[in-house]
């Protein structure tokens, strides 16, 4: 991999086989919250837990808006500049919008497609609201993070005031350690939020995504509610669709062991 390269996309890497490129959520998160629940896959691929534009330990490039184009972008130059054609793309929540992107952009890159606890448009937005207002200290932090500044520092804090939203009870101290290693990217979280989920829907096309798919929903996710995993399955024309139950918008934190034998047992197919 070229220094550009390499500076421009961080990877968390594990495994020796097949790539399967991680995409995190957030957006501004990054790929260190895959691991290490998703270990037992490192026997039979190479995951690559990238850190998206602005995110984790990938450049913080000053030029501005980020946007899902330069994202796709991006993750283009990594897979080329690594020889990874026909490898896999595992997207989990915002991550998954990107996946979707990219498998409608390079097609002949991609193998299959993993979507986790995500969705084909915006309509999610309201019912993750809806199910804000069930927390009033997670409501306060939103109220707070739109009169900051919105810097990585003020949407880590967002995050961790938001457990409620993101983990079952019971995972405090988990998904606590989970975001305190994540380094934040503030500014493309904004960026996106304006510049993309406003108008984010694929749905018209996603019936030209040939791949092999499979569609993970998590039984109690109040940020993404199974019904739009669900849906995307629907519209995706060689999707399979399954449900985990008693976990929420993490599955992977919540039934690593679960989550991880059904991506196998599908991989076998």
């Amino acid at each position: 991999m070229t220094n550009t390269a390499s500076q421009l996309m961080h990877s968390h890497t594990e495994g020796t086989e097949k790539p399967c490129l991680l995409l995190h959520g957030g957006p501004g998160m990054d790929g260190s919250y895959f691991f290490p629940y998703l270990h037992p896959l490192s026997k039979t691929l190479r995951l690559h837990g990238l850190d998206l534009r602005g995110s984790g330990k990938s450049l913080h490039l000053s030029e501005r808006p980020h946007t899902m184009q330069k994202i796709i972008a991006d993750i283009r130059t990594f897979i080329t500049a690594n020889n990874l054609e026909d490898c896999i793309l595992l997207g989990h929540s915002f991550g998954g919008f990107a996946a979707l992107e990219y498998a409608l952009a390079y097609p002949t890159d991609i193998s299959r497609l993993i979507i986790v606890a995500s969705a084909a448009h915006q309509g999610f937005i309201r019912d993750c609201t809806k199910n804000a207002r069930r927390f009033p200290k997670v409501m306060m932090a939103q109220r707070e993070f739109a009169e900051s500044e919105k810097t990585s520092e003020h949407l880590k804090q967002l995050c961790l005031e938001s457990l409620p939203l993101y983990f079952s009870p019971g995972f405090e101290q988990t998904a606590t350690d989970l975001l305190n290693d994540i380094q934040f990217g503030g500014e493309v979280y904004s960026d996106i939020q304006k510049h993309y989920l406003s108008t984010f829907d694929l749905r018209k096309k996603l019936e030209t995504i040939s791949q092999q798919s499979l569609v993970i929903a998590a039984e109690h996710d109040l940020v993404l509610p199974p019904k739009y995993s669900e849906e995307l399955a629907s519209l995706l024309p060689n999707a399979h669709y399954t449900l985990m139950e008693n976990t929420a918008h993490f599955p992977f934190v919540e039934a690593p062991e679960k989550f991880c034998t059904l991506i196998e047992n599908w991989m076998k197919k």
